[in-house]
This record gives C-alpha cells, structure tokens and sequence, in this order.
C-alpha cells in the first residue's frame, strides 16, 4: 500500500550547525572579506551589486556541506575557473584566515574545528583545481601559468 504522505518515508538527517547559525557565519565572514585589502576587490569584482543574490546561495552551500542538507545545487569550481586570471593561490590562505577567526568568534572549539576541516577541504580543492599543473607533480601555477613557489593554503 502506497502512502498518501510524499515525505513520510524520508530519512531525516541531524542538523550539526542550525540554520540560524550558518545565515550569521556566512554574513560576519563577508564582512570581512569585503573590507579586506587583498580580497575584497576580488570579490567585490566578481560578485558586483550581486551580493543580495550571492549571500542566499552561500547560506544554501554551507547548508549543505555542513549538515549535507542538499539545498545547493551549483558547480562552485566552474564558477571559480572563471576567476583564476585574478586569484592567486595564496588567496585561498587569506580566505582561511578570515575564515577561522570567524569561526572562533562564534563557535566552540569542536565546532569550529569540524567547520574548518569542510573549509579546508573545499579550498584545496578549488585551488588545486584552479591552479595545479598536471605537467609537474608538484608545481602550482600562478593566475598566469607561472610556477608559484607560495602555498595556496595554509
């Protein structure tokens, strides 16, 4: 027998960072990306007067790498291909930096930690996306093709 309920089977997941928590996180870190001197102009490039539209998709895309909600349906590495002539590798560094003191600002030691580790994750991988040169195992390119000698993350 089939059930008239459509949802009444779904598996629900834990929520580990609540909604609230998460809308708070993604705006207090833009903040202060947008008043930093080496990413703001970055982002303010890319993103433009688009930050109304910007900010709900990040809300969803933490959402769902931090409680695998699924309300992010995007590509972030073709998005963020498209920027590689004005990131650098080292950029993804600074990203952390500001990343991890938002994070310290708001939540416990276990918490951040378990956000951290997803933030890390996903910037190595942007960044080897953007950056690795498959001709050297161990060369990463600068935004114009050039052997960095930095870190991309720290």
């Amino acid at each position: 027998m089939q059930s008239s309920e459509p949802h009444e089977h779904r598996r629900t997941r834990p929520i580990r960072i609540p909604g609230d928590q998460i809308i708070e996180m993604v705006d207090r870190f833009y903040e202060k990306v947008r008043a930093d001197k080496s990413l703001g102009p970055i982002f303010d490039e890319a993103i433009g007067d688009h930050w109304d539209e910007h900010m709900p998709k990040m809300y969803r895309f933490w959402s769902s790498v931090l409680n695998t909600s699924g309300l992010y349906s995007g590509n972030p590495m073709q998005v963020h291909m498209q920027l590689k002539t004005k990131v650098a590798p080292e950029n993804f560094g600074e990203w952390l930096g500001l990343f991890h003191e938002t994070l310290e600002e708001l939540f416990s030691e276990e918490d951040t930690a378990f956000i951290f580790k997803k933030a890390e994750n996903i910037a190595q991988s942007l960044s080897l996306g953007m950056f690795y040169n498959p001709a050297s195992p161990h060369a990463m390119q600068d935004q114009d093709g050039n052997p960095s000698s930095k870190a991309p993350i720290r």
